[in-house]
């Protein structure tokens, strides 16, 4: 019953919870990656007239196992009726949603707008449509004080959940690293060249004056490559 009432409103979290009732979820399961995956299913499903057709199941169950979820062997077969079923009585309404008319019997929310009726006829459709969410609040909570109960309770924090977000804070790093490196070069390259006393190498040349022009040399080298890859790259 959540199945058919998640995928006539198209709530691909709802979808979620209802697949991970329906069948054995492990650790490893990437819940919200599978959760964007039904959104784009759902997205795909969803006709020019509104509503979810039956061929969303197959595919669910098909996104479903290849997140590790097993779904139960009668989903298949009922995945299969439905198609079929929806597909003669189209045959005969073209504008038919069997979804729809599922959720409908089961006393759902209504095919109508959230501005048509009166305010009660919308704010009952609308705590029907948030029922799934409220019955599954007490069992969450109860998860949540055994997991705490048994020092299972953990958090996962990612600094950089998005992978470009990481490879930009990591290139200024580098960029930074590399500023500084040119920057102490230079400076130290200076330093030698004002100290007149130290070995020398000819009359006129000093051990010193050859360290500080390689120094400069190196040190504009690390500069210039600094900015050719800031102007390459647009990212400062």
């Amino acid at each position: 019953t959540d199945l058919v009432a998640a995928a006539a409103s198209a709530d691909a979290s709802l979808v979620t919870a209802a697949l991970g009732r329906m069948t054995s979820v492990g650790a490893d399961v990437q819940l919200r990656e599978l959760e964007m995956e039904i959104d784009l299913l759902l997205g795909r499903h969803l006709r020019a007239g509104g509503g979810i057709s039956t061929a969303a199941f197959q595919d669910v169950a098909v996104t479903a196992g290849r997140f590790g979820l097993r779904m139960p062997r009668w989903f298949g077969t009922l995945a299969r009726t439905l198609l079929t079923l929806e597909g003669t009585l189209r045959s005969i309404d073209p504008s038919f949603s069997l979804v729809d008319a599922a959720r409908e019997a089961m006393g759902g929310p209504g095919r109508e707008g959230l501005g048509s009726g009166s305010l009660r006829d919308t704010i009952q459709r609308e705590a029907m449509a948030q029922l799934p969410r409220l019955r599954r609040l007490p069992e969450r909570v109860d998860d949540l004080l055994g997991r705490a109960a048994d020092g299972r309770l953990s958090a996962k924090v990612s600094l950089f959940g998005d992978p470009h977000n990481e490879e930009v804070v990591t290139r200024l790093v580098d960029r930074l690293v590399l500023g500084m490196i040119a920057s102490s070069v230079g400076v130290g390259s200076v330093l030698l060249l004002g100290v007149e006393s130290g070995p020398a190498i000819s009359t006129s040349v000093s051990i010193n004056e050859v360290l500080g022009y390689v120094g400069l040399v190196s040190s504009a080298v690390l500069a210039l490559r600094l900015v050719a890859e800031i102007i390459r790259d647009g990212v400062t």
